[in-house]
């Protein structure tokens, strides 16, 4: 099948997802971890933070346990700059967000409540 290509960048594919050991998962997290913060939320960077989450084991190293806690940070400073936290443009940071933060335990539930 082909990989569909935006303007963007390429989303993630379930069959390329699954190929990634927990190493290279967990390097794939930080480095969309520090484009948040350069490019901010896209539609793919979503994608492609929701799919390698979605890929990552628990219980997390305490490693990838910082980067997580980094990305809440980052996520939760682009959450404070949307003009609309309901606005449907909202809803990839705030999904991120409760991944992020509550399922693997990185955030308290007043940063993503």
């Amino acid at each position: 099948p082909a990989v569909a290509a935006t303007p963007a960048g390429t989303a993630p594919t379930l069959r390329l997802v699954l190929q990634f050991d927990v190493v290279m998962t967990q390097r794939l997290i930080a480095l969309h971890c520090g484009w948040v913060d350069a490019a901010g939320v896209t539609r793919n960077r979503a994608l492609w933070l929701y799919s390698l989450l979605a890929h990552l084991p628990k219980p997390v190293h305490r490693d990838t346990a910082a980067v997580l806690r980094q990305l809440v940070k980052r996520l939760l400073a682009a959450r404070d700059a949307l003009p609309d936290v309901l606005a449907p443009a909202a809803a990839p940071t705030m999904v991120l967000l409760v991944v992020a933060g509550k399922y693997f335990g990185q955030a308290s539930a007043d940063e993503y409540g």
